[in-house]
């Protein structure tokens, strides 16, 4: 018997009773975490109950396109008011680099794929937790009055630490940015269509598939990124 269906044989046991059918999609504690798929983190390690809070989960705990999304969508829908943001250590996405973990897997697999475009590697777990407390905290559509707060999860002892502050590192989802890491990356070249229209050319396209021509704006996130001027975003780690 497969694993799944030892869990659909559970799942029928389960619904004899349905224990929890009183619960429904809003947080009895009107909480949200964004935290990494690592199996040692769980609603148990953080004091919680099934119904308590919103579990949205990503390889690292990155605020993504899509968990940007689900969190706008539990706060203004279903009414959560606190955000916590949580990175664990020895966390597998901090064993490698974006271009290796994409020759691991191609060789692997067998095959060159488009998507994902990224897997947002990085190597200093605070600065991370810092730089998604960044997208967030400046993103249009989290109210101010969010309480957002980042921790990293340590495997070791079953500890939470709160991480302070926030990235100085430009971020795309501040809306004096329209176009988003675009405006100050180094491989972005602003483009003014003839009926006067604004768009970027990502040079990096030319030489690596996994970038756009013509990206969507605005770009949110791009480990490709590499401020004007030289440097490397920390976090986003130029390939």
């Amino acid at each position: 018997m497969s694993v799944i269906d030892e869990v659909l044989v559970a799942n029928e046991i389960y619904s004899r009773t349905h224990e929890l059918r009183r619960l429904t999609p809003r947080p009895e504690r009107k909480l949200a975490i964004l935290t990494c798929m690592d199996t040692r983190l769980s609603i148990r390690t953080l004091g919680l109950k099934t119904g308590d809070a919103h579990i949205i989960r990503n390889a690292g705990g990155i605020v993504t396109e899509d968990s940007l999304r689900s969190l706008v969508v539990s706060h203004y829908l279903l009414g959560t008011e606190e955000f916590m943001v949580i990175n664990h250590t020895d966390c597998g996405l901090m064993q490698a680099s974006e271009e290796d973990l994409r020759t691991r897997i191609q060789n692997r697999a067998g095959t060159a794929a488009v998507s994902p475009a990224f897997f947002y590697a990085f190597q200093n777990i605070e600065e991370n937790v810092r730089h998604q407390l960044q997208k967030l905290r400046t993103h249009p559509w989290i109210p101010k009055e969010i309480a957002v707060r980042g921790f990293v999860y340590d495997v070791a002892n079953g500890r939470l630490r709160e991480v302070s502050g926030a990235s100085s590192v430009p971020d795309a989802s501040d809306s004096r940015s329209p176009a988003g890491m675009c405006t100050d990356c180094s491989h972005a070249r602003e483009i003014e269509s003839a009926r006067g229209s604004t768009f970027y050319f990502c040079e990096r396209s030319a030489t690596d598939a996994n970038f756009v021509k013509y990206p969507r704006l605005p770009v949110l996130q791009c480990p490709g990124y590499a401020p004007k001027g030289g440097g490397n975003a920390e976090g986003r780690p130029t390939q």
